[in-house]
């Protein structure tokens, strides 16, 4: 893996790999972390997570557990684009990390029809909070995780069987109305408030920020990706004529046209 800098200058090569060098593995996810400056890495095949702070002013890293640091027993390593590492019993290569926590969600490789589990895991003690077994191929991912009263929830996709969404930490599931089986997405979106869940035949679900009900369908075309722009949910469309349309999902009003020819994936980027 090899880090730049903001002029494109390569400025770290790093290998991942275990601490010993004798398992190797590619990065199936990169995620930023902006509250913390830092990136979180998924691996494929190493039973481990990775984060790598970008701030300069990062706090050294202490290798092995929290305690060592304490007792003065470890001795420390650079926090700048240095390895935080945090071991787990088996790879999480799909995961994701709530906006303003220092929290993972992760799916482990999953086998059906035998469960697959879910574990929630805290970057700062580098330990597992929770964990819980579902039915079905959870895609952290490609979910929505929110705040709410106070109280954070997580709404899965890829569940087998409808279900409502979990509250984090304790992963307990909620009550109200459960979302459709078989989630191929789910966005959160906060200007207005809504979730969206696109179904296993394709087509969109607004479904109300709070009774989780369903207020409209939209059955986008293929191709047609759905993003968060400014809490804004957006839908950027393939056009006939070589441009695409960017259109707010809620009126399906035209917002911007741009030249492509041809759309393969589209993403929002938040600095």
């Amino acid at each position: 893996m090899q880090i730049f800098d903001a002029t494109l200058k390569p400025v770290r090569r790093i290998t991942i790999a275990s601490p010993d060098g004798r398992e190797q593995s590619g990065a199936a996810q990169v995620l930023t972390l902006a509250g913390s400056r830092s990136w979180q890495l998924a691996l494929d095949t190493l039973r481990e997570l990775w984060e790598i702070s970008y701030d300069p002013a990062a706090a050294p890293i202490f290798d092995g557990l929290v305690h060592d640091y304490r007792m003065g027993e470890a001795l420390p390593r650079s926090g700048f684009l240095g390895v935080r590492r945090t071991p787990l019993p088996a790879p999480l290569p799909d995961v994701l990390v709530p906006d303003g926590t220092r929290l993972v969600g992760g799916s482990e490789r999953c086998h059906p029809p035998a469960p697959c589990t879910l574990r929630l895991l805290h970057l700062d003690t580098r330990s597992q909070i929770s964990a819980a077994a579902l039915d079905g191929i959870p895609h952290p991912g490609a979910s929505a995780a929110w705040k709410q009263d106070e109280r954070l929830w997580l709404a899965l996709a890829g569940l087998r069987s409808a279900a409502t969404p979990l509250e984090l930490p304790r992963m307990q599931p909620g009550t109200g109305e459960p979302l459709p089986a078989n989630a191929r997405r789910i966005i959160r979106a906060a200007a207005p408030a809504a979730l969206w869940l696109q179904r296993a035949d394709g087509v969109w679900l607004k479904l109300d920020a709070r009774t989780l009900q369903a207020q409209a369908e939209l059955d986008a075309r293929p191709q047609t990706q759905l993003l968060v722009l400014q809490g804004a949910p957006i839908l950027v469309t393939p056009g006939t004529q070589g441009h695409i349309c960017l259109r707010d999902a809620s009126t399906l009003q035209e917002r911007l046209r741009l030249p492509f020819t041809d759309l393969e994936g589209a993403w929002a980027l938040h600095p």
